[in-house]
């Protein structure tokens, strides 16, 4: 039986029995650029995706709050103080039957909407308000604006609030470059209105 002897031809490329150097450079250089290109698809993905979720939840925790507004205010007995930011009001919504007077304020672009139950503290209710504001009409018969809701002291005058009869809420929400109006009309139930 005759032995097999290796010889150097069996290592060279001549036959396709090899690769050389500039061959498996090139595989990893394509290797590379491949798992590259899937890094920065994938990323970019990613970053999509956190951008949407984000501004989702941006958008549901103001509805949520215009929601809440809406309900609060239509079942309000009686207001307080409104000016176009800011709104103070009681309502009887307490399963007890108990009045609660419940404060809403925003104070200035990129801040939250507050909202603060009459002992308590103000809470973040919806975050990143570009813009909110509250607009208050007269009579069913004359829909038209209460401008002079508010004195310069800040103080409302018993009639001018008995003279509400609906009450307009605006909201914008903007994140990075995208933004959402959202609006609402609520005509208070169980507030007895006056001409």
């Amino acid at each position: 039986m005759k032995k097999k002897r290796f010889t150097q031809h069996h290592f060279s490329t001549k036959n396709g029995a090899g690769l050389t150097l500039i061959e498996i450079l090139v595989v990893l250089f394509i290797m590379g650029f491949i798992a590259t290109s899937l890094y920065y698809v994938l990323n970019a993905g990613i970053k999509s995706w956190r951008a949407g979720k984000e501004r989702t939840d941006i958008i549901a925790q103001a509805r949520v709050a215009m929601d809440r507004l809406t309900r609060e205010l239509r079942a309000t007995g009686g207001i307080e103080a409104a000016e176009d930011t800011y709104i103070y009001f009681s309502t009887d919504l307490n399963a007890d039957g108990t009045e609660t007077h419940i404060y809403y304020s925003w104070p200035g672009s990129g801040i939250s909407l507050l909202r603060k139950e009459a002992a308590g503290t103000y809470y973040s209710i919806a975050r990143s308000i570009n813009n909110f504001s509250f607009t208050y009409y007269s009579t069913e018969d004359d829909l038209s604006k209460i401008h002079e809701l508010n004195p310069p002291d800040h103080t409302n005058t018993q009639p001018e609030r008995n003279r509400i009869w609906m009450i307009e809420i605006k909201l914008k929400v903007k994140e990075d470059d995208n933004t959402v109006d959202l609006r609402s009309t609520v005509q208070p139930r169980n507030y007895s209105y006056t001409d």
